[in-house]
């Protein structure tokens, strides 16, 4: 059995006693990849995202899925390594274990 809160991480059978666990409830951490000066990664809002996510789920037992490493950001497409997505693109969806989504969004 694994001790990590990230569903990439758990079989199907520490998944299934998590969702009775968590009451259905999975922590989305997501930021945009975009550029952040000459001295930080582009994935930086992802990896603040992933780190507070993981945090909460340590504290109140709620999974983090995998983090979305893209957001709104048509404004720094001129610059390399920008990834963006329309707003009203909802990317995820589950067979209906989870059916609590916590959203964190950073910087999008």
């Amino acid at each position: 059995m694994t001790e990590s809160v990230r569903l990439q991480d758990m079989t199907w059978e520490e998944v299934k006693t998590i969702v009775e666990t968590s009451n259905q409830t999975i922590l989305l951490p997501f930021g945009s990849t975009e550029q952040h000066g000459p001295h930080l990664p582009v994935g930086t809002d992802t990896m603040v995202a992933v780190t507070l996510s993981e945090d909460a789920a340590q504290k109140t037992g709620v999974p983090v899925a995998p983090p979305l490493w893209f957001g709104w950001s048509p404004h720094h497409m001129v610059l390399p390594g920008t990834i963006t997505i329309r707003p009203e693109i909802n990317p995820f969806s589950s067979n209906g274990s989870f059916n609590r989504h916590l959203w964190y969004p950073q910087d999008i």
